[in-house]
């Protein structure tokens, strides 16, 4: 069975990646995070359950996953893993905010490399990044570029003006747009001090991206290079508007130090707008002779640059025309086809049994002092742990739950998990001394439902059953919390446990 991790199909980078392997795929069976049309789909969480320890699915096959937002889930010890790292951004230029993030970063970059089976990457760049810093060989690694999204096209000249003449900061000038966010990677201090040496009141610099706290800053660097009446700050904007933006623009100018792909000149390519971008990482490998290559660090260079595009239409007219040839490679239909090849091939690893399977059992990532009480519980006490056991000794939950020495339980969640355990249970001598849900007040099967607010007050069981996946790890914390007893253990229990098809 095959596994999509599909859970943030949102605007971002990552979101447009993964439509297009939703649509690429026809090869999962299942989408962990998003109810889509195709198949069925269960909740993100559920994950951690599904790819812990059983390396089979119900039928017999290798169940696969592909985790397509840089990470594998440190409980993912089963099962043939797929990861599709963007970049390791993080580990050269520090996009987090404390030390522990970037550490925490660091641990599962690390797991993450070690367990993969199979390493996706978007450019040659950020293969050639990945096997410097973690030393893994080249045959590891597999480059698919990223896709456009098609939304991203020329629009009508009447259009277009129509936009330009709604902004009466703009109208009637020349306007160089750039993208950037609150990390410095992206170069934006420099592509402020190119303008500052283009200067030209004609011209307004239209700057795009979240930038948070830092906004502040370069709010006053444009006052200190004289610029702050020639700079708009147009924030974090949704496609439809950004698609308006690099359409209207004279100019993209995209100076990143580091990208894993680069998607934004791209875009501006398919929009017909000429870019000017750097000469490192993978933004040369992206925009081939399609755009005008600059050294990031030097402002002069990039003001020529600017300077050149404003002013010679013959070279935007060349770079225009080569634009719209790059965006060619960068389909969507290139890209599923690229996708369904890696997949297939996959596919006849696992039938000629080409993909060992590992042990990672005993493998856990690091945790602070604080996490590592919670942590153990789910790694020890979760059934599916002890599947292959009670199918092959042929025992019921109920046995399997006496054989623990488990004469108390209380169960955790509302649903028909529930139900079907209250009903194996019964009769076997094992009390059940209450069920507990975030929100509900009611019963299951004759069981009282309390509010979990309620559970510090309730007699201990020997093990607390979680039935409702989704929200494990919080109702855990919870319960180790107000339990106050370390030994108490904490079960998590899959529907696969009763071998139901998720």
């Amino acid at each position: 069975m095959w596994y999509l991790e599909s859970g943030l199909l949102g605007d971002s980078g990552f979101g447009r990646v993964q439509k297009e392997i939703l649509k690429a795929a026809g090869i999962f069976d299942c989408y962990i995070g998003e109810r889509t049309e195709i198949t069925k789909y269960t909740s993100g969480p559920v994950i951690r359950r599904l790819c812990r320890f059983r390396e089979y699915d119900n039928e017999g096959g290798r169940k696969v996953f592909h985790f397509p937002y840089n990470f594998i889930p440190e409980q993912c010890c089963a099962g043939v893993a797929i990861v599709t790292i963007h970049d390791i951004i993080p580990l050269r230029y520090r996009t987090y905010d404390n030390d522990s993030e970037y550490e925490e970063y660091k641990r599962n970059i690390i797991w993450t490399v070690r367990r993969a089976d199979y390493i996706l990457t978007v450019s040659e760049a950020s293969k050639n990044d990945i096997q410097d810093y973690f030393g893994i060989e080249e045959k590891q690694i597999t480059v698919i570029h990223d896709s456009i999204n098609e939304y991203f096209h020329r629009l009508d000249e009447g259009r277009i003006s129509t936009f330009k003449d709604s902004f009466t900061e703009i109208s009637g000038k020349r306007i160089i747009l750039t993208m950037a966010n609150r990390y410095l990677y992206k170069n934006l201090h420099k592509t402020l001090e190119a303008f500052a040496m283009l200067w030209d009141r004609n011209v307004v610099l239209v700057v795009a991206g979240n930038l948070k706290e830092r906004e502040t800053h370069y709010l006053k660097k444009t006052k200190e290079l004289g610029i702050e009446k020639s700079v708009i700050f147009i924030g974090n904007i949704p496609d439809e508007e950004l698609r308006l933006w690099y359409n209207a623009a004279d100019i993209f100018v995209f100076p990143s130090l580091m990208e894993g792909f680069g998607l934004p000149p791209v875009e501006a390519m398919a929009c017909g707008t000429p870019v000017i971008t750097s000469n490192v990482s993978s933004l040369p490998e992206v925009v081939g002779d399609a755009a005008i290559l600059v050294n990031p660090n030097d402002e002069k260079e990039i003001a020529m640059a600017m300077r050149k595009l404003l002013e010679d239409g013959q070279t935007r007219e060349k770079l225009i025309a080569a634009g719209y040839e790059r965006v060619k490679l960068f389909s969507g239909k290139k890209y599923r086809e690229r996708m369904r090849r890696f997949y297939a091939e996959i596919a006849e690893d696992i039938r000629n049994d080409g993909i060992p399977v590992r042990d990672f059992s005993g493998y856990t990532v690091k945790k602070d002092e604080k996490e590592k009480s919670i942590y153990k519980f789910s790694m020890l006490f979760d059934i599916a742990a002890y599947w292959l056991e009670l199918k092959n000794k042929n025992i019921s939950v109920s046995e399997y739950f006496l054989l623990r020495n488990y004469r108390k339980i209380a169960i955790y969640g509302m649903g028909k998990l529930s139900k079907l355990l209250a009903e194996e249970l019964s009769g076997s001598g094992i009390e059940i001394l209450y069920g507990i849900d975030c929100s509900i007040r009611g019963t299951v099967c004759g069981i009282e439902v309390y509010d979990s607010d309620e559970i510090g007050v309730l007699e201990s069981p020997d093990v607390y059953v979680v039935t409702t996946p989704y929200i494990f790890d919080e109702i855990e914390a919870m319960l180790l919390e107000k339990s106050g007893q370390e030994k108490t253990a904490i079960i998590g229990i899959d529907e696969v446990v009763f071998d139901y098809s998720i």
